[in-house]
């Protein structure tokens, strides 16, 4: 009966400790999932607005289809297009997306 009871509460320890050690690496883990989150709000931040820079530069036709230079500003603005709009699908939080909807 005592060896039962020192076993168990062995395992209880053991069982405490690794839980510990569990919990601290989920919280590591979700300050380093918000770290991401944040770098990734930036990054679409920083699309949109290249987006609107070269929206605003299409506009005024600075750039004409037919050349080199007007060729590759279409490539580049309709790739910037294309993160932007991905950018925005890949919110992951419903806060995010009301976010974007009011931009």
């Amino acid at each position: 009966m005592i060896i039962s009871i020192i076993i168990l509460s062995i395992f209880l320890v053991a069982s405490v400790i690794l839980n510990i050690f569990c919990a601290k690496r989920i919280f590591k883990l979700l300050d380093t999932i918000e770290d991401y989150n944040d770098i990734f709000k930036e990054i679409e931040e920083y699309v949109g607005n290249t987006y609107k820079r070269m929206k605003y530069l299409d506009d005024k036709e600075m750039f004409q289809k037919d050349d080199e230079v007007g060729q590759i500003f279409e490539d580049i603005k309709d790739l910037i297009k294309d993160l932007n709009e991905n950018s925005k699908t890949l919110n992951l939080t419903s806060d995010d997306k009301n976010n974007s909807d009011e931009q």
